[in-house]
């Protein structure tokens, strides 16, 4: 025989947890419940143990029940019997013409964009690197350019307020910050700043959505860091991940000219694809509509981005300058220098001219210790030492210089002491010259 159960739902403030009451026969069982938020239908099991205690009807209670219920967002609903409260209106789905988005002309219609090409309206974004790189300067300078309507690293930017929400920096820091990348609030548009958020996503984002329709001046929305608003248990954990995340994806979309930004980490060890790099799930990577990095590469501070909708950031090197305010070194702007690529082959080309100078001076220190300035080529080979082609190489390129002549079998080597002067001239300034370091 199975006892007729009927329940309840009781929910208090939005966040609270609530718990699900049995009645069977004369008796209430609470049982704890996990919280569920916003009108969302969840199925669960409800497991009744044996109560040693209620023995008296001759039967021993034991119900494993399934329940789905509808919870509104505040309040409570009663008599949540299993058939109450569920949407069975089926989904259907909205099939949309191509070309139905363009303008009457047939033209695509421009993208709005808060930054030009980098970060659109309506949408989200991550900005990630290893501690200490500099995320959260950077994303000052580029909230500053927001509430100034000033470029961004070369890129138009449109004015607006923004939401600074700032979970590990003192709120000194931030104004000295601030400070020196030379905000005026009674010129600029105005930042918000937020120094804690809700132990619950939930929460928090119901709070950020309430302040952004309070403000509908705020453009741009900065959560620095990600990871202290998702608190996901796993953050390699694909579903918890998108879970959390599309939450702050929704928000962007829900408001027609925001964009949202957070501040991630990157793993420590280096990925092929430089955007692998982001710590956790590749949940993060795919949910956003912009991801940013910033890395080093051979001392060098790199950033790069790549776009949903917009314009990819090739890996190039950026500058900080440097201010001592309150005694304490800041950022007062930053600037693009050149493609990485560029760097690297300009560094490579150095480092090939310094070998091929070092080897020609072994030549020449070597041929100036005999007495009469010669030596035949295999004695030099062997005296350069190291890779014999190299030093070949040296050898040849002497020739054209006129800093020595080659003649006679076995081939002999001279050299021609009166060269000597413009060549290490000409050989000073190409060690020196030519790269973009």
């Amino acid at each position: 025989m199975r006892p007729h159960a009927r329940g309840k739902w009781e929910m208090g403030n939005t966040g609270e947890d609530f718990s699900l009451s049995l009645s069977l026969c004369i008796s209430l069982f609470p049982f704890p419940f996990p919280c569920m938020r916003g009108g969302v239908h969840e199925r669960v099991s409800i497991p009744i143990p044996d109560w040693e205690g209620y023995r008296t009807t001759g039967w021993k209670p034991a119900l494993e029940g399934t329940y789905r219920g509808h919870l509104p967002r505040k309040g409570r609903m009663q008599d949540a019997n299993p058939q109450q409260g569920v949407n069975n209106t089926p989904f259907t789905l909205t099939l949309h013409k191509p070309f139905s988005t363009f303008d009457s002309d047939g033209q695509p219609k421009p993208i709005p964009y808060l930054i030009d090409g980098l970060l659109p309206e309506r949408a989200f974004s991550v900005l990630a690197g290893k501690p200490k790189q500099g995320k959260s300067s950077l994303a000052r300078y580029q909230a500053v350019c927001v509430l100034k309507a000033q470029p961004f690293l070369g890129r138009d930017t449109k004015r607006g307020e923004v939401m600074l929400i700032s979970l590990e920096d003192p709120r000194h820091h931030i104004d000295n910050c601030l400070a020196a990348l030379g905000y005026d609030e009674n010129v600029d548009a105005m930042i918000h700043i937020v120094d804690q958020l809700a132990p619950r996503i939930d929460e928090s984002i119901d709070a950020i959505e309430t302040a952004i329709k309070e403000n509908p001046a705020i453009r741009l929305v900065i959560i620095d860091t990600l990871a202290k608003l998702l608190r996901v248990g796993d953050q390699n954990d694909y579903s918890q991940v998108l879970n959390s995340i599309s939450k702050i994806s929704a928000l962007a979309r829900r408001h027609p000219h925001l964009h949202v930004q957070g501040l991630a980490h990157c793993k420590k060890v280096k990925t092929d694809d430089l955007f692998d790099s982001l710590l956790g799930s590749t949940a993060l990577r795919g949910e956003t509509d912009t991801n940013i990095l910033l890395y080093n590469d051979g001392g060098k501070r790199v950033i790069a981005a790549e776009t949903r909708i917009g314009r990819s950031v090739e890996p190039t090197l950026i500058d900080a300058n440097m201010v001592v305010r309150a005694a304490a070194e800041v950022v007062s702007g930053y600037s693009l220098d050149v493609p990485l690529e560029r760097w690297q082959k300009a560094r490579a080309d150095k480092a090939e001219r310094q070998e091929t100078i070092t080897r020609e001076q072994r030549v020449i220190d070597f041929l100036q210790q005999q007495p009469d300035k010669s030596a035949k080529q295999r004695d030099v080979l062997k005296a350069v030492g190291g890779k014999g082609e190299l030093a070949l190489k040296a050898i040849k390129d002497l020739i054209p210089k006129n800093v020595i002549t080659a003649k006679g079998k076995p081939l002999t080597l001279h050299l021609n002491e009166a060269a000597l002067p413009v060549y290490q001239i000409t050989s000073a300034f190409g060690a020196d010259g030519g790269g973009d370091e």
